[in-house]
């Protein structure tokens, strides 16, 4: 009916599927600290406490899972803070 080489390819694509279900649910179980304290760096960077990925100074969301950072609610966001962003 098919020539061999579909079963292999169909095979191949359910295994990496499942290997991707497998590390994003990983991810997300396991990630980080799931506690909400303000965890930063030396530097200033910031924690995500969600995914547990460290994130520059100055962002309001993780660069990683798009999470609201501790502490972001209360950073300026219009004027001339080095917070501002340009939108086009």
């Amino acid at each position: 009916m098919y020539p061999h080489w579909t079963y292999a390819a169909v095979m191949v694509l359910a295994v990496v599927q499942l290997a991707f279900a497998w590390l994003v649910l990983r991810r997300r179980s396991g990630g980080g600290p799931r506690d909400r304290t303000d965890a930063t760096g030396a530097d200033g960077s910031v924690v995500c406490p969600d995914c547990g990925t460290t994130n520059e100074p100055g962002y309001r969301f993780c660069r990683s899972c798009v999470a609201e950072l501790p502490g972001a609610a209360g950073r300026p966001t219009g004027g001339d803070s080095p917070f501002r962003r340009e939108s086009f």
